[in-house]
């Protein structure tokens, strides 16, 4: 078989082509720091690398749940404290009122102490995050509890947030539980407290003493879980930051570029383009005697 001119420079062309696109393809890869640009430049390392940027973007929404999570249980943490500090303190007036010593004017002035922390109970229960109530369940756009009556207006409905794949957590404490023990809320008993004072009714003075523990002891039970899920999402958070750094490192090696390997590369390419322009001017010099010839 002959072998022809156009035949010679048509191979010179395909493997000049194919090397400045190897050339171009290793710069590319240096200066973007980027193994895979496309999806042509590896398919099944581009399926890997979607699936892991696709559960960091997921562990990312995860971790903003859990912020959002963190903010309300923080935020219902201060009220429950200041609830237990009101209670305490109705505990102090119920057990002073209940001494035999005191008069009837002493007993009115704690009747009005208690009625004023009665009502800052009533106003700590309809607190608001986010322009929502915190302590009525499902019904977040309806005050807890009716100021009159004092009758649980919410649900028990558990507002939940998903911290990771397939686990949820609730993250509210409907005012049923924050607010109530033994189905009496704790403005009920102040209230009763108040008129026990009022009435100097030394039975029902001492009944409230015993009422109003019980509400103290319900407190710290919401309180405590309320600290037990703040421990758990800064447990999860950890572990969503463990699960981080393993994918982006996983990521990393399936599409980030070996620089010593792009610069040898480049050099190897270099060298064969050299050697192929050297080899290319020759044969043209000789083909054009030829041609004169």
């Amino acid at each position: 078989m002959r072998i022809s001119s156009s035949m010679i420079f048509n191979q010179l062309k395909s493997s000049l082509q194919k090397n400045l696109f190897d050339l171009s393809s290793a710069n590319e890869k240096l200066a973007t720091g980027k193994r895979i640009n496309k999806p042509s430049d590896d398919v099944i390392g581009t399926a890997r690398a979607m699936d892991y940027k696709l559960a960091l973007n997921n562990i990312e929404q995860y971790k903003r749940n859990i912020d959002d999570a963190i903010n309300h249980l923080e935020f219902s943490e201060k009220i429950m404290n200041s609830v237990s500090d009101a209670l305490l303190r109705a505990k102090e007036l119920s057990i002073q009122g209940a001494a035999g010593a005191l008069g009837d004017s002493d007993r009115l002035a704690l009747a009005k102490e208690v009625e004023q922390l009665r009502d800052h109970l009533l106003n700590l229960s309809v607190s608001k995050l986010r322009g929502r109530y915190i302590f009525s369940g499902f019904k977040t756009d309806i005050s807890p509890f009716d100021p009159t009556t004092f009758d649980y207006l919410g649900d028990s409905g558990s507002i939940n947030v998903i911290i990771d794949k397939g686990t949820t957590m609730g993250i509210n404490i409907p005012g049923n539980n924050a607010f109530s023990t033994g189905g009496v809320t704790y403005f009920k008993m102040l209230d009763d407290l108040r008129i026990s004072l009022q009435n100097n009714d030394s039975a029902g003075i001492q009944a409230s003493v015993g009422l109003i523990n019980d509400g103290l002891e319900q407190v710290i039970n919401v309180t405590a879980e309320i600290g037990a899920k703040l421990n758990r999402l800064d447990d999860q958070i950890n572990r969503l930051d463990d699960n981080t750094l393993s994918l982006k490192t996983l990521l990393s090696n399936v599409e980030d570029t070996d620089i010593a390997e792009a610069i040898t590369e480049i050099t190897k390419t270099q060298t064969v383009l050299e050697a192929l322009r050297a080899s290319s001017s020759r044969v043209m010099s000789q083909s054009l005697l030829d041609f004169l010839r």
